[in-house]
């Protein structure tokens, strides 16, 4: 599970031994003692992945993610003023099958 705030914090207490921390890859960067975990998990920066008990290891927090998982370069196929068919700008079709390139 992941966590943040309060909470990651909460379990920091709990957890003994070195945190991992790695980066936005997924890739191990380098270990940390629970005071430097702390003050990662202060500024904001970290969320943690681990249970109840113990945090396994940290990694950045996300930013700029998009709830959309789909692909910067792609977009739905929408319609323009020349289709007798659909509205201007309406979706033609299915909009996570029918993708075209962004310009």
């Amino acid at each position: 599970m992941q966590f943040d705030g309060k909470s990651l914090i909460e379990i920091l207490h709990k957890t003994d031994g070195p945190i991992d921390v790695r980066d936005e890859a997924g890739s191990r960067r380098y270990a940390v003692p629970r005071r430097v975990a702390l003050a990662l998990a202060e500024r904001g920066d970290y969320v943690g992945v681990g249970n109840l008990r113990r945090i396994r290891y940290m990694r950045p927090l996300a930013r700029g993610a998009s709830l959309r998982a789909g692909s910067r370069f792609t977009r739905p196929v929408r319609a323009d003023a020349s289709c007798r068919i659909h509205v201007a700008g309406q979706v033609i079709g299915c909009p996570r099958a029918n993708q075209e390139f962004t310009p």
